[in-house]
């Protein structure tokens, strides 16, 4: 999915349970292109597509979120297309009994898990958006995400990690929130501690989803 149109291409990778839409606020000035989180997981058709044609192009990466990781991997697949690597809220990794806790929920009430999930996401500056969210969004994302591609993405998390980058003359940055409660601001430390010459970045403020207000997008594109 495209967004406006500009000479620099912005890829992003949503997070777990979300898709583009989530990004209401994208500045107008630049361009985006969304790639589907879970088929990502299995197959790279839909980045090496954009490689193909876009030739001549080199890409910004953002990952957000469950989508940190795969931004973090095509990264390292295809380094010399790569200007600039933006990972946001991401933890360095999950634990497995956790993510088999959340599969217990969502198989017990999947509607209740995903709503407190949901309004977890919409903390700092972010919280008074989440009304927009149940009245837009929420009833879409329920019949969207299946409790199969829901746990796609949940195994998924149970062995990614961010051990192997190095992304070498990649700008990378580490973006955190210090009221992110999914991915506390600790995990962006953690996770730039294994990316050479990376700079975190952390907002003041902010969830885990430091993305609605325009500084966000002023400083990594």
């Amino acid at each position: 999915m495209i967004k406006n149109n500009t000479s620099k291409i912005t890829v992003i990778f949503p997070g777990w349970a979300f898709d583009s839409r989530i990004f209401w606020t994208l500045p107008p000035d630049s361009c985006f292109i969304f790639i589907d989180t879970i088929k990502a997981i299995h197959s790279e058709d839909d980045f090496r597509k954009l490689l193909d044609q876009y030739k001549f192009e080199k890409f910004n990466l953002v990952g957000w979120s469950m989508g940190a990781y795969i931004a973090a991997e095509f990264a390292r697949r295809y380094s010399e297309r790569i200007e600039k690597l933006v990972l946001v809220s991401a933890r360095e990794s999950y634990e497995k009994n956790q993510l088999i806790a959340v599969k217990k929920l969502l198989n017990r009430n999947k509607v209740d898990y995903l709503r407190a999930f949901y309004k977890e996401c919409f903390s700092g500056e972010a919280v008074e958006l989440y009304s927009r969210f149940e009245k837009t969004l929420f009833k879409d994302y329920l019949e969207l995400f299946s409790e199969e591609a829901l746990n796609i993405g949940l195994d998924y998390l149970s062995s990614a990690g961010f051990n192997f980058i190095d992304p070498g003359k990649i700008k990378t940055f580490i973006v955190s929130g210090t009221r992110d409660k999914i991915a506390p601001c600790e995990e962006a430390f953690k996770i730039s501690a294994n990316i050479h010459s990376s700079k975190t970045i952390i907002m003041g403020n902010e969830g885990h989803m430091p993305f609605f207000g325009e500084k966000f997008w002023k400083m990594i594109t």
